[in-house]
């Protein structure tokens, strides 16, 4: 008994399982950076690319990021934000709203803080 008519179909069949499986949705990075109230993430890369470190700070203390520098920042706490170039929040700064993004094309962030 013959289960397969030809073998163009049983080669369909046995590819169309793969494909599948390599066409599932990329997590997002609101998975990797829930909301909380003094909830920040931080990025290696611009666009909240290259998930780096999230962390939950009381405001008004100026905090070191932990695992190196970062080009972006998501916001999600009920804070304003505010990054820093260097360590101990110094140089260059950005702040950005409560729930805010932040990208940093040409220095990158070493320090934050909230408040």
């Amino acid at each position: 008994m013959r289960v397969w008519r030809s073998p163009a179909l049983f080669l369909s069949a046995v590819l169309a399982v793969p494909v599948i499986a390599l066409t599932a949705a990329p997590a997002s990075a609101a998975s990797d950076c829930p909301p909380g109230p003094n909830n920040v993430c931080f990025y290696a890369e611009q666009n909240l690319k290259s998930f780096m470190q999230g962390t939950s700070a009381l405001p008004r203390n100026c905090l070191n990021l932990t695992s190196g520098t970062a080009r972006s920042a998501w916001n999600r706490s009920n804070y304003k934000l505010t990054v820093y170039e260097h360590a101990d929040c110094i140089g260059h700064h950005q702040s950005t709203a409560s729930h805010g993004k932040i990208n940093r094309p040409t220095w990158r962030i070493a320090a934050y803080k909230l408040g």
